[in-house]
């Protein structure tokens, strides 16, 4: 799908858009509709959903990465003090 308008209000809301029948077979062949190949389709499309959602808020998990502070290593030679960072 895509937008009439490409910087339109509904151009990121139709990125978050995903058809799973007949209408995607172009892009995923019959894994869309046909039941044996439902499985993998299905799981095809729950990976592009979870990709899709890590993506949106990469910045914000890096960020919280980056205030972990565990010093799990902190006995061990790999313990890189904060200051060092």
């Amino acid at each position: 799908m895509s937008a009439r308008v490409p910087d339109g209000p509904l151009a990121t809301s139709l990125a978050n858009i995903h058809i799973f029948n007949w209408g995607a077979t172009i892009s995923h062949g019959p894994l869309a509709g046909d039941i044996p190949g439902l499985a993998v389709g299905a799981t095809r499309l729950a990976n592009a959903i979870v990709r899709d959602l890590f993506r949106a808020d990469a910045e914000q998990h890096y960020a919280a990465l980056q205030a972990l502070e565990e010093p799990e290593l902190k006995p061990t030679r790999y313990f890189v003090p904060p200051a060092l960072r």
